[in-house]
């Protein structure tokens, strides 16, 4: 079993997202530190920018990834930093878990980064929100200006 670890540096920011309530509603934005740690190794992939974790902070087990079917990210990640399907043997899984965990720690910072500009959004929400719009924004306007019908009128 591996350990995938929340950096400690960032814990704040992990806190703030699964355990602190929102104003709206009293719920956590994510439910868990593992959604968490999907959500900033997406951005941490995204940016292309990973970052070893030195300073462990809370644990989540591969399993509990697994569990929630979130398990192939951390492969398909690996795969695509590797370039090699050798990568996905068996006796390298620790390595497919520490890239995940490493752009996660890259994210965590881009979190950090954002809630640092948005210091009147006291739970994060806003600011998470209107990161990901722009995100799909961006996404959409890149897929329109590729779409090009494949019919003749």
């Amino acid at each position: 079993m591996t350990t995938i670890y929340v950096p400690l540096e960032h814990k704040d920011v992990a806190d703030r997202l699964a355990r602190s309530e929102t104003e709206k509603g009293g719920k956590t934005i994510f439910p868990t530190y593992m959604h968490v740690m999907v959500l900033a190794a997406m951005i941490g992939h995204a940016k292309g920018d990973r970052r070893p974790v030195k300073n462990r902070g809370p644990e989540i087990y591969d399993s509990i990834f697994s569990n929630a079917k979130f398990d192939g990210l951390a492969f398909l990640l690996a795969l695509h930093e590797e370039k090699d399907g050798d990568i996905l043997r068996d006796t390298r899984d620790a390595e497919c878990w520490r890239i995940l965990e490493e752009y996660a720690a890259a994210g965590l910072e881009e979190i950090h980064d954002w809630f640092r500009a948005a210091p009147s959004d006291a739970d994060g929400v806003n600011t998470v929100l209107a990161r990901m719009k722009e995100t799909a924004a961006a996404l959409v306007a890149e897929d329109d200006d590729q779409i090009t019908p494949d019919v003749d009128l």
